[in-house]
């Protein structure tokens, strides 16, 4: 049996298994929140609806072994996008979970179907508009 990171959120049907490494086939002991204490926009691979989580919806959740071979395959990338506020040049950061060394036309595949509303930009202001309508300045797998 093997662990891996989750996020859980109220008003969400499922869990997002972040594509993490995978912990040993001990409970793990060290927090399944891997930056820091601030909250990040994360995108659900299911609905690709963003949201903001934070460490207190992070949860170590047993991968069924069947799953093991699927969930490395998959990495987290940064979309980052512009605020979109006049003369704020705040940016808007998503982790967005996709297959590793995902192509171009993929990519954009995603950021046109991904739903954003109301996530936070770097100086605190939500969006009101979708994210497939202002260019993205970035898109790549993080560590």
């Amino acid at each position: 049996m093997y662990f891996v990171p989750v996020l859980f959120q109220n008003g969400e049907p499922h869990p997002i298994w972040l594509p993490l490494p995978i912990q040993s086939e001990t409970f793990p002991s060290q927090t399944p929140w891997p930056w820091g204490t601030e909250p990040r926009n994360v995108a659900c691979p299911s609905c690709s609806r963003a949201s903001e989580y934070s460490e207190s919806n992070s949860h170590w959740e047993q991968l069924p072994f069947h799953q093991a071979d699927a969930i490395t395959k998959m990495a987290i990338h940064l979309l980052v996008v512009p605020c979109g506020i006049e003369q704020c040049a705040g940016l808007i950061e998503i982790l967005v979970i996709a297959k590793r060394g995902i192509l171009p036309p993929e990519r954009n595949g995603i950021v046109r179907s991904l739903n954003a509303l109301g996530v936070v930009c770097g100086n605190g202001h939500r969006t009101t508009f979708l994210v497939a309508s202002k260019p993205f300045q970035a898109f790549r797998e993080i560590e």
